[in-house]
C-alpha cells in the first residue's frame, strides 16, 4: 500500500478520504435515528396527555367559584386545571356563565370554552361521527329538535366547521349570541353581494338554531335577514322536504313565523302558506284584527279564502267598507280599473261560501286553489250609467282615486280630436325639397293635459264615467257579499261599520 507524501507546510489530514464518507454517513444514519426516537417519544407523551382528568361537579363548582376569587393566583391556577379536564365540564361551565352576574368571571369562562372547543377538534369530531361520544359544543340542542341519526350528526358537524360563532354563543349571554348573529349575517350579505352566493344549509340551520334558546335576541333586523335566507335560496326548500332534517326544519320555522315582527308580516304569510305550516291560518286571522299593511292582509285574505271556516267572514266583513287600492292599473288603456282591499274581501267571501265570484257581479273568475284568489284577475265590471238624478246614490268619484284612471268626460256626439301631422325629414332629397307629411294618430297621454272638451250639460262638473259606472257594479258586489254573510251567518246585513286601522 502506498502512501501519499504531503510537502512539509501542509498538514496531513486525521483520516483519509473513504473514512471521513463513512463517518459523515454513520452520523447522519444515527442523527435520523434520535429523531425518529424523540418523535415516538412525542407522539407517547401526547398520546398520554389526552387522557383528559373527570371532574366531579363539586370539584367543578369549586374551580368555576375560583375564578371569581380576588386572588390572582387563585384564578389561574383554577384556569389552567379546568383547560387539562375533560370536555365534559363544558356543561357546567356553560350553566355558570348563563346564571352568572360577574362579568370578569364571564368573561373567564368564555376563553376557558373557547380552549377547550378547539382543543382535539378533529378527533372529537371523527367520535362524534362514528357514534363514540356526543362531546361537541350544544349537540343536545340540535338534536332536540332534529334528532340523532347519521345524517344530523353530518349535519351538525358542518354547522361545528362553518358556523362555530352560533354555535359556540347558544347558551350564554343575550349579547353574545346576539353578536354571534349579527357576525354571521354580515358574512351571508357579503357573499351575497361579492361573491354572489346563496346562504348554505349550514347557514340556514345555524340562523334559525337559537330561537329555541329562551333569551333569544330577535327583533326586526334579524326577522330581516331570516326572510332573505328562507326566500332567495332553495335551500329552505330542500330541507322541507328532508326525510331526516325536514320534522325539525318546518318546527324552527313555524316557531319563528309564530314570533316575527310585523315588519315582516307579509312575506312571513307568503312562506307559511307556500309550505303549509300549521300557524298559516292563526297568523292570517291576527293580520286581519289588527291590520299592519294592505300587502300583509292581501295575503292573510287569500290564506282565509283557503282555509277560512265561518267565523272569518266576520272578520272580512268590515272590510267590505274599505277602498283602500291594492292593484294599481296605470296603462291608460286599461279599462279594468284599479282593485280594492274591498273587492279581494268580496270575492274572498264568495269563494269561503263556495259560490263563484261572477255569480256576484265579477266580470271574470279569479280563484286559484293554492293562492285562493288572484288579485290581478279580478275585474269590477263597468255597470249601466244611471240617470242623472240617481248619481249620488253611488259611491263618490273620490273614492275611486279618479287620478289613477284617466277622466272621460267626452260626451258620445262630440268632435273628435284632429290628427296634427308631424313633418318627417327625408335626408336623402335636396334641402329645397318640401318634407311630406304623414299623419300620426294621437295617443292619450294621462301625464299631459288635454285640451279641454265640451261637457254634456246632463252631469255635474268634474264627473268621472266610469269611475260612478264601476262605482255602482262595486256597490252591487259589496251588498251581495254582505248578503251571503248573512245568509250563512244567520245575521244582519253587513253594518255600515269601518275596518281596523292601520
Amino acid at each position: 500500500m502506498t502512501t501519499m507524501a504531503y510537502p512539509s507546510n501542509v498538514t496531513a489530514p486525521l483520516m483519509s478520504l473513504p473514512t471521513l464518507r463513512l463517518a459523515v454517513i454513520v452520523l447522519v444514519s444515527l442523527g435520523c435515528l434520535l429523531g425518529t426516537a424523540c418523535a415516538q417519544s412525542e407522539t407517547l407523551t401526547e398520546t398520554k396527555q389526552t387522557v383528559r382528568k373527570q371532574l366531579s361537579d363539586d370539584e367543578a363548582q369549586s374551580l368555576i367559584d375560583a375564578l371569581a376569587s380576588g386572588s390572582f393566583d387563585q384564578r389561574e391556577q383554577a384556569v389552567e386545571t379546568l383547560l387539562q379536564a375533560d370536555y365534559s365540564v363544558t356543561k357546567a361551565l356553560r350553566d355558570a356563565m348563563r346564571a352568572s352576574g360577574d362579568a370578569e368571571q364571564t368573561q373567564r369562562i368564555e376563553r376557558v370554552l373557547q380552549s377547550l372547543s378547539k382543543r382535539d377538534i378533529q378527533s372529537r369530531i371523527q367520535n362524534f361521527l362514528s357514534g363514540k361520544s356526543d362531546d361537541l359544543d350544544n349537540w343536545p340542542v340540535f338534536k332536540d329538535n332534529f334528532g340523532d341519526s347519521p345524517r344530523s350528526r353530518l349535519a351538525y358537524v358542518d354547522l361545528v366547521r362553518q358556523t362555530p360563532e352560533i354555535i359556540q354563543a347558544i347558551g350564554g349571554q343575550p349579547f353574545q349570541l346576539a353578536l354571534a348573529i349579527n357576525h354571521r349575517a354580515q358574512r351571508i350579505n357579503a357573499n351575497r353581494n361579492q361573491l354572489l352566493t346563496m346562504p348554505t344549509r349550514a347557514e340556514t340551520l345555524a340562523m334559525l338554531l337559537p330561537i329555541t334558546q329562551d333569551n333569544f335576541p330577535g327583533g326586526a333586523q334579524y326577522d330581516s335577514q331570516m326572510v332573505y335566507v328562507l326566500s332567495f335560496s332553495d335551500v329552505a326548500d330542500r330541507l322541507m322536504t328532508d326525510p331526516d332534517l325536514g320534522d325539525g326544519f318546518r318546527k324552527l320555522v313555524t316557531q319563528w313565523i309564530g314570533q316575527s315582527d310585523a315588519i315582516v308580516r307579509s312575506p312571513a304569510l307568503t312562506m307559511a302558506a307556500r309550505w303549509n305550516l300549521d300557524n298559516a291560518l292563526p297568523l292570517a286571522r291576527r293580520t286581519l284584527g289588527n291590520a299592519t299593511s294592505l300587502s300583509a292582509l292581501t295575503r292573510g285574505m287569500q290564506i282565509i279564502a283557503i282555509k277560512g271556516d265561518n267565523d272569518d267572514l266576520r272578520r272580512l266583513r268590515p272590510y267590505l267598507h274599505d277602498a283602500s287600492v291594492i292593484v294599481q292599473r296605470f296603462n291608460a288603456g286599461d279599462t279594468r280599473g284599479n282593485v280594492q282591499l274591498r273587492d279581494l274581501a268580496a270575492a274572498t267571501i264568495a269563494k269561503r261560501c263556495s259560490v263563484p265570484i261572477v255569480e256576484i257581479g265579477f266580470a271574470q273568475p279569479a280563484e286559484h286553489d293554492e293562492l285562493g284568489i288572484v288579485v290581478q284577475e279580478l275585474v269590477v265590471p263597468l255597470a249601466d250609467l244611471p240617470e242623472p238624478g240617481k248619481i249620488k246614490d253611488a259611491d263618490p268619484p273620490a273614492t275611486e282615486q279618479p287620478a289613477t284612471e284617466p277622466a272621460n268626460d267626452t260626451p258620445p256626439d262630440a268632435p273628435k280630436p284632429i290628427a296634427v301631422p308631424r313633418p318627417i325629414p327625408n335626408r336623402v332629397q335636396p334641402p329645397n325639397a318640401v318634407p311630406q307629411a304623414v299623419p300620426r294618430p294621437m295617443i292619450p297621454n294621462p301625464g299631459i293635459p288635454q285640451p279641454a272638451l265640451p261637457r254634456d250639460p246632463r252631469y255635474p262638473p268634474q264627473f268621472n264615467r266610469n269611475a260612478v259606472r264601476r262605482a255602482a257594479s262595486r256597490a252591487l258586489i259589496c251588498q251581495r257579499a254582505g248578503e251571503l254573510v248573512a245568509e250563512r251567518l244567520k245575521d244582519d246585513p253587513v253594518p255600515a261599520k269601518s275596518p281596523p286601522a292601520r
